[in-house]
């Protein structure tokens, strides 16, 4: 089957860490025999600063994606539609395409399903979590969000809870799925935390707790960073793995509290090297105020790695007896979680998690694609 992905949440040359779950699922799809062309709209402000390095390659495209910063949002598919119509153009060129996948609901896959109904083929939107559960805070995004749902053949969604707000919010409920995405098992898997921390140059003594994320303010990095004050001495290492807006605050947050000298920003990392990390970590913490089906957890429980998560999206359901999840966002009882997990961390590899593989989620896709009536790229009679 020929489909068009369209996301702006996707790798960008300047941008390789962006998005790299829907890289993976790009390259699961091509690994299932399908081909796979792929649209990513970058905003306009980065498509400027670095104009030569967003040059096509074959099989993807990035288009400038202009709108008006901060307002309008309802009317941004609006804005795509003008602004990505020519790449759609081209990569459907010819009666190309077969099917079209969208993840984030709008304005992605309000334009996806736009030009799949255009282009008399189904379409998919997989919603990201924050589309449903954040930007629909705004009534006029919300309807924008709800005629979007119901334009789609089907809706994927990470948890039963973003199912439910899906259909509360126009999706059909015959249509609408719980997805979860695949792992790579090749990748992320059990390994020495010896061998990991000397590559990484971490001390074979120390206690280590690692998130790995976008530092913005939903993710909730200021809980970890204070709940991680709390834990007695000798403190573990915290790693944080990633940047954005909120790094300037973490790192003050952290010299006001004089924990500076045990926490390491670490930066934006490849998502290839992860893996050592998961592995050279005692313990995974997740304290964000969203998340649907949280990609790292699944990564680090692949790697043996337990986790303290906030009990947001479907935390819950990917939990194992080793893990801990937690409602409170008072920072003494975050810490108090990872303590516990914590002391018993040396029975981390025994944690045993099957991770889904990539090749059950494009089952699942393709099935629902056969159940629209187009099976193996051709339109049933």
């Amino acid at each position: 089957m020929n489909i068009l992905f369209i996301s702006n949440v996707h790798p960008t040359p300047v941008r390789p860490s962006q998005g790299t779950f829907n890289a993976e699922l790009v390259r699961a799809l091509t690994a299932s025999g399908h081909a796979v062309r792929t649209i990513v709209p970058v905003p306009w402000h980065q498509r400027l600063l670095a104009w030569k390095a967003h040059r096509n390659a074959p099989d993807i495209w990035y288009p400038a994606f202009w709108y008006p910063p901060g307002v309008f949002r309802a009317s941004y598919h609006h804005w795509m539609r003008w602004s990505i119509r020519r790449a759609a153009s081209q990569a459907s060129a010819g009666g190309w395409a077969d099917a079209v996948i969208a993840f984030w609901i709008h304005p992605d896959g309000r334009f996806a399903a736009e030009l799949a109904r255009a282009l008399h083929i189904p379409v998919i939107v997989i919603a990201g979590g924050s589309d449903l559960l954040v930007v629909t805070a705004d009534p006029r995004r919300a309807r924008e969000v709800g005629r979007t749902l119901a334009m789609a053949d089907a809706v994927l969604a990470e948890g039963r809870h973003l199912v439910d707000r899906a259909v509360a919010l126009g999706a059909r409920a015959s249509t609408t799925h719980v997805f979860r995405r695949g792992v790579d098992g090749s990748r992320f898997s059990p390994g020495s935390q010896l061998a990991a921390r000397q590559a990484l140059g971490l001390s074979a003594d120390d206690q280590v707790v690692l998130w790995a994320g976008n530092m913005v303010a939903i993710k909730g990095v200021d809980l970890l960073v204070r709940a991680h004050a709390q834990l007695a001495e000798p403190r573990p290492l915290l790693a944080l793995i990633g940047d954005g807006p909120e790094r300037r605050s973490l790192e003050l947050l952290t010299a006001d509290l004089g924990t500076g000298g045990r926490v390491r920003f670490i930066g934006r990392l490849p998502h290839d090297q992860l893996v050592i990390w998961y592995r050279a970590a005692d313990l995974f913490a997740l304290p964000s105020l969203s998340e649907g089906t949280p990609n790292v957890l699944q990564e680090a429980s692949a790697c043996g790695l337990p986790f303290v998560a906030a009990d947001v999206g479907a935390v819950s359901e990917l939990a194992t007896a080793a893990d801990r999840v937690v409602s409170s966002r008072d920072p003494a009882e975050f810490g108090a979680a990872i303590a516990d997990v914590l002391a018993t961390a040396g029975e981390r590899h025994g944690k045993e998690a099957v991770p889904r593989p990539w090749t059950a989620a494009i089952e699942q896709i393709e099935r629902i694609l056969a159940e629209t009536g187009r099976v193996d790229g051709h339109a049933t009679t």
